[in-house]
């Protein structure tokens, strides 16, 4: 599956769980880590969460501007830019 494939695929599911949920953010366990092998370090998705409630390292989701982000270190960093710069192994 190619990468904005899978990114459109966890926008649609987080999504789908504030609709659900009727909530304004959540944190939802991933149910794409056995799928998506870079999505693998993240436990969790934070909908809507602001930077200072997030840990060191998260996979996030803003509803507002629909993007999917990965926070690391104090910065946002956009999927492709992060996956450039990590080394994955299978």
């Amino acid at each position: 599956m190619a990468l904005e494939d899978e990114i459109e695929m966890i926008k649609n599911y987080c999504e789908e769980k504030l609709k659900t949920e009727k909530r304004i953010s959540l944190i939802v366990e991933n149910p794409f880590t056995n799928k998506i092998a870079w999505t693998s370090p993240f436990s969790y998705i934070y909908i809507n969460f602001s930077e200072n409630r997030l840990p060191s390292k998260a996979l996030c989701y803003n509803s507002v501007e629909k993007t999917l982000e990965v926070y690391e270190d104090g910065e946002f960093y956009d999927i492709k830019e992060y996956l450039d710069r990590s080394i994955f192994f299978d």
